[in-house]
């Protein structure tokens, strides 16, 4: 039985319905997922060297695991266990990682490695793919293709969805103003013995006066926007992740590795791969 109760598939290879379409090579268990949740293997507690699951001192992103090479997973006695979860059209990258990773975490993972974003396109008339890495900084990739690769594609600039923002300014509002005046004025008066008194007097008087003034005002505008995308980010309208946005770890794109697949092998379609890596 398995950590869910379920019956124990096969080790070779396991499909596990859900959101999306996940293959899972050597896994125990399946669980039950949630609509909208990525369906990921299930793990049983098991006695294994004590590694820390923190990616970083003071991260506390529910996603975050630390992206390794695969030799330093199995330098601390972990096992490995690779993934592949296929993806559509207008699917986040970001957000497919991410709950990628949240998932394997939440179920005992605590390394991840070989991470690849594999996209399906043509080669001189033939199936091919391009697979973009998603790698820590200063590691080196070891991806090699199952055939000669051909030079790689650069971005495009094409243009995206416009941007309405906000535009702080300034107006010139003119007009009629009333505005307090001190003014000088004598006043005289004849006293009891028929002299003529006279003194000044400071009245302080509501006065009208034309003035300006310059005032905020907001407009709105609309931005044309234009984003870099690989031409097989556009075929399959799914766009890599914004690797910024993942903040546990300093994490880099590959540069694309462009293949034409061999005549015996089968196109995937276009798929996140990565190996995550478990107690054993």
């Amino acid at each position: 039985m398995s950590a869910w109760g379920e019956a124990e598939p096969s080790r070779d290879e396991l499909v596990c319905a859900g959101a999306l379409t996940l293959l899972v090579f050597g896994a125990t268990g399946c669980f039950e997922p949630a609509p909208t949740t990525v369906v990921l293997i299930a793990r049983s507690a098991s006695n294994g060297p004590q590694v820390p699951v923190t990616a970083a001192p003071g991260t506390e992103d529910d996603a975050a695991i630390l992206v390794v090479a695969p030799e330093e997973a199995e330098r601390l006695g972990l096992e490995g266990r690779t993934i592949r979860v296929a993806f559509g059209g207008e699917t986040s990258g970001t957000a497919l990682l991410r709950r990628v990773f949240r998932e394997g975490r939440e179920h005992g993972a605590l390394r991840v490695a070989d991470v690849g974003f594999y996209f399906a396109t043509s080669v001189s008339g033939h199936p091919g793919e391009c697979r973009v890495g998603i790698e820590a900084r200063g590691l080196t990739a070891r991806f090699k293709p199952p055939t000669p690769p051909i030079a790689p594609p650069l971005r495009e600039t094409t243009p995206s969805q416009p941007e309405t923002r906000a535009v702080l300014g300034t107006a010139s509002r003119c007009g009629d103003r009333p505005v307090l005046k001190m003014q000088s004025e004598q006043v005289c008066r004849v006293d009891s013995q028929g002299h003529l008194q006279c003194h000044m007097e400071y009245p302080v008087r509501s006065v009208s006066e034309w003035q300006c003034q310059n005032e905020p005002v907001v407009h709105y505008e609309v931005a044309p926007q234009h984003v870099a995308r690989y031409p097989f980010e556009n075929a399959s309208k799914h766009a890599l992740p914004e690797l910024l946005l993942l903040k546990w770890q300093s994490l880099e794109e590959s540069t694309p590795v462009c293949y034409r697949l061999p005549d015996s092998v089968a196109p995937q379609g276009d798929r996140l791969e990565m190996q995550l890596f478990y107690r054993r």
